[in-house]
């Protein structure tokens, strides 16, 4: 076996199961046929489930592309970046992106009482658009309590940074339609000029949203992370 399909193996038998991709687990393992495990760690599966729900606090969204300077990611997936997995992702996500969706939103692990707009907090987010999903605020203390690297993001490695590349693509084509418009002077018609204002309206709005991601939050309750990790 390959580090690379040691690496999807990994994913595979990680407690969270991750969708990086917005697929299935099943997906990502691509046809390797690895058969799911009863423990993780030597912990059972299903008590590391029946933890995870009881630890589950809601639904909140935030800008991936711009998270938290305090969001740490690779501490417990610390799977390598696939280029061809990001292409595939960036790919799918022009066509659609399943940014709100209970099922593919990017796990984290906080304190509820660090956020400053805890009340918004969804059970629920299917059937929403990102933007109508509060994103998360912190307080003055929690800000004081984030600031040691204490977001711990369990996943969304591979979608962070397919968003990163496509809000680089929508910035780049919207500065040349924005460019290409003023070349045209005002001396146009004005039907021409009302179409050309929508399309840059939209074209604006999809950059303003591109990076933003639901996110699945827990509660991680009172824990340090070892200086040794």
């Amino acid at each position: 076996m390959t580090g690379y399909d040691e690496d999807k193996r990994k994913l595979i038998l990680s407690d969270k199961v991750q969708e990086d991709e917005g697929e299935t687990v099943m997906a990502v393992a691509a046809g390797e046929g690895v058969l799911p495990e009863d423990d993780f760690m030597g912990v059972p599966i299903d008590e590391l489930e029946k933890a995870k729900a009881g630890a589950l606090v809601g639904y909140m969204a935030m800008d991936m592309c711009k998270p938290p300077v305090e969001a740490t990611w690779g501490l417990y997936n610390d799977r390598k970046i696939d280029d061809a997995w990001v292409a595939d992702l960036i790919k799918s996500f022009k066509h659609r992106r399943s940014n709100c969706l209970e099922s593919d939103s990017v796990e984290v692990a906080i304190r509820p009482e660090w956020l400053k707009n805890r009340d918004q907090i969804r059970a629920r987010i299917d059937g929403l658009k990102i933007h109508e999903v509060a994103e998360m605020e912190f307080t003055d203390e929690g800000k004081k309590a984030i600031s040691p690297d204490n977001i711990i993001m369990l996943g969304g490695n591979h979608r962070r940074e397919a968003l990163r590349r496509l809000m680089e693509e929508l910035r780049t084509t919207l500065q040349r339609d924005e460019k290409a418009i003023k070349d045209k002077g005002t001396d146009i018609p004005i039907p021409e000029s009302n179409a050309d204002e929508a399309r840059i309206k939209k074209e604006r709005e999809k950059v303003k949203w591109a990076g933003h991601w639901s996110i699945k939050i827990y509660d991680r309750g009172e824990w340090n992370v070892p200086d040794d990790e």
